[in-house]
């Protein structure tokens, strides 16, 4: 009886899972992904240009107001898939963690920012960028960390084994310590 009931339970979360990743995939639930913008959610910006996105007041707003010059920034690029974690942060689902579609990632003045949709706005999470380390993980994904690890950027989209990976990475090396 007691496997029973193990089988069932591990056969309902597959299955909660398995709806869940449907769910993205299409697009439901993610308000930076969403086909069409619904009151209170913002438009799919993953074939916005860069110049698009900063010219459009849902992201330059945000940007301006963390401090963030692009116009005079160190570097600044669309970036995609990540995942975003910062002490204090909480993404409009409440998880500590947002793992947004699409962003903007800017460096200037000794901060690292990246600005991404999340619940229907545009958020800017900074960090210090000189006590940030830029390393690679066993599968050449590019991540950012700061402080004991908990904190930072993983780029998912973005493969250092790849030429946009490489050049990617040692576009921002420049301006981040690596480990």
């Amino acid at each position: 009886m007691e496997w029973v009931c193990v089988v069932v339970v591990i056969g309902a979360l597959v299955a909660g899972v398995v709806a869940y990743r449907n769910q993205q995939d299409r697009g439901d639930g993610d308000p930076d992904h969403a086909g069409a913008p619904q009151q209170g959610s913002l438009p799919d910006y993953l074939d916005m240009p860069l110049d698009a996105r900063l010219a459009a007041p849902e992201w330059s707003a945000p940007i301006a107001s963390a401090g963030y010059d692009p116009a005079t920034a160190d570097f600044v690029r669309v970036v995609g898939r990540t995942m975003v974690s910062s002490r204090g942060f909480r993404a409009s689902d409440g998880m500590p963690f947002a793992s947004p579609r699409t962003g903007i990632l800017i460096v200037q003045g000794g901060r690292v920012g990246i600005a991404f949709p999340d619940g229907g706005r545009v958020v800017v999470v900074s960090y210090d960028n000189w006590r940030g380390e830029l390393n690679v993980g066993n599968t050449g994904i590019l991540k950012l960390v700061w402080d004991d690890r908990s904190q930072g950027i993983v780029f998912s989209a973005i493969n250092v084994e790849t030429p946009e990976g490489s050049e990617f990475a040692n576009a921002l090396v420049q301006y981040i310590h690596t480990v």
